[in-house]
């Protein structure tokens, strides 16, 4: 947390000062879900660092959006932050054992543990990613400590790792804890990272509702539609057929 920022902080800009041949900078794609993503991102965001393709996020098991992500990325170049407390987190897991998968597809070699860093428990009794990371399968690791959820990580290693990457001063990042801890303590920050984590799985939901009510809705058309057909020719033929023989018949 915080009061590592010296030591997270050399990590990431170790890592982050590995050129590549041609001089350029590595990316570094964050795989995590709700608050181990959210609170990184916030706070790029908040220092003008969130769209410059230094940190990049990735939450999602659907095998569609998962090509479309990573398709575009040079893999030689580019190193994934798994960020899961329980190390078990199923979008996390996913995405992390396909990434794993493809790199060593891709460089015909099981030796990618320098392309991944691991934030998680300490403890590999309580996370299947610390226990990787024992199997020296992850290179580079930190923690998700024991005090901290997902929500209210925003000054947790993960979240200084990836703010160190993209080059936030450590001057800035201990401004903005000074500012949460002096403004009634850590309790108001860690209020604040429960509200904005739910609002953000709230929005989630809610356009996952949106999406499925659309999709009954339409499925909902695709049936009604040719009953309507068929009781409007049903209309014009039967019973127009039906008149002329009463008529006839009168």
């Amino acid at each position: 947390g915080i009061s590592h920022l010296d030591e997270i902080n050399s990590q990431a800009q170790e890592l982050f000062s590995r050129k590549n041949k041609d001089g350029s900078n590595r990316p570094l794609v964050v795989l995590g879900i709700g608050g181990s993503k959210h609170t990184a991102e916030f706070l790029l965001n908040m220092n003008g660092e969130g769209n410059k393709g230094k940190v990049m996020f990735y939450s999602d098991i659907d095998p569609v959006s998962f090509n479309r992500f990573i398709e575009p990325l040079n893999l030689a170049r580019t190193k994934f932050m798994v960020v899961s407390k329980s190390g078990g987190t199923m979008e996390t897991t996913t995405a992390y054992n396909k990434v794993d998968e493809i790199l060593r597809h891709t460089f015909k070699t099981d030796k990618v543990a320098h392309r991944f860093v691991a934030m998680t428990d300490i403890s590999p009794e309580k996370s299947k990613l610390r226990k990787i990371v024992e199997e020296g399968k992850i290179e580079l690791s930190g923690y998700v400590h024991d005090d901290v959820g997902g929500r209210f990580s925003i000054f947790d290693d993960a979240t200084i790792f990836a703010l160190a990457f993209a080059g936030v001063e450590k001057s800035k990042v201990r401004k903005i804890n000074n500012i949460i801890v002096n403004k009634k303590g850590i309790l108001k920050a860690r209020l604040s990272g429960f509200c904005c984590g739910y609002f953000c799985e709230f929005m989630w939901f809610s356009i996952l509702f949106f999406k499925l009510s659309i999709s009954l809705f339409t499925l909902s058309v695709s049936m009604v539609t040719p009953s309507i057909s068929f009781w409007i020719s049903f209309k014009s033929i039967v019973l127009p057929s039906k008149i002329i023989d009463v008529e006839y018949n009168s």
